[in-house]
């Protein structure tokens, strides 16, 4: 004979009304009852957490863009549009920046281009007929360069997109091309002895550096910093005996 204990029964019978058919209900159903009630709990919790991360994230945004606004400072890319808007075009160092970057020529006929030197620059003291036709090629590039760097205020003909979330910034390679081709010139003129061109070609390269990443447009305060470290190092290179 067979003995079933108390638990047993417990577990695997529902206790009925005397008369009333006693059902079993099979182990797997109890658990899959179990992680049923699990899974609410669990969605509940992450509804209400959502919920709650939602508001937190939305006081802090708001809290960032209280604090722009109480300095004065521009937020949405509407705003930094219609600022540029507002640049007057004889004070707007773009247009002669953006002239000069349509203008570049960085390949010489011999088909040597101004970005080799960057990473060799010994050839500054072997290249000098390429060198030379790459600075008479670019003269008028340095001459709108130039007459920017007396310019005061910039506003680039692209503008922010908006919203800014999900948008496409446009590339600054050209910004960067017109940079490098100044630390060229520069370069060149300190190989050659020319220490006035070096200084000249050197402040018109930190002034687009500046103006390229001046505080509040897509870089920031802090990117204008880096840009003018690097700058700043790059003077000195350019500068240190044995260069």
């Amino acid at each position: 004979m067979h003995v079933v204990s108390d638990t047993a029964v417990t577990d695997s019978v529902e206790i009925a009304e005397p008369g009333s058919v006693v059902v079993p209900v099979p182990p797997r159903f109890r658990w899959l009852k179990r992680f049923g009630k699990a899974a609410v709990v669990l969605v509940v919790a992450a509804v209400l957490f959502r919920v709650w991360w939602g508001y937190e994230a939305h006081r802090r945004l708001q809290a960032e863009i209280d604090a722009y606004r109480a300095a004065g400072q521009l937020v949405y890319a509407v705003e930094f549009n219609a600022a540029m808007d507002e640049v007057a075009d004889a004070q707007n160092a773009a247009i002669l920046y953006e002239q000069a970057i349509n203008g570049i020529v960085s390949t010489s006929t011999s088909g040597v281009t101004y970005e080799e030197f960057r990473d060799e620059p010994e050839r500054f003291n072997s290249e000098a007929v390429a060198i030379g036709e790459l600075e008479q090629s670019n003269a008028g590039v340095f001459e709108l360069v130039r007459q920017a760097r007396g310019r005061t205020r910039v506003a680039w003909s692209d503008r922010l997109p908006d919203p800014l979330v999900g948008g496409r910034l446009n590339s600054l390679s050209g910004h960067r091309a017109l940079a490098h081709l100044l630390w060229f010139s520069a370069r060149h003129h300190f190989a050659t002895g020319e220490h006035t061109g070096t200084i000249e070609r050197t402040r018109d390269e930190v002034k687009v550096i500046l103006f390229v990443a001046r505080p509040g447009l897509i870089i920031g305060k802090k990117g204008q910093q880096v840009a003018i470290g690097v700058g700043s190092r790059g003077i000195v290179q350019q500068l240190e005996p044995g260069n």
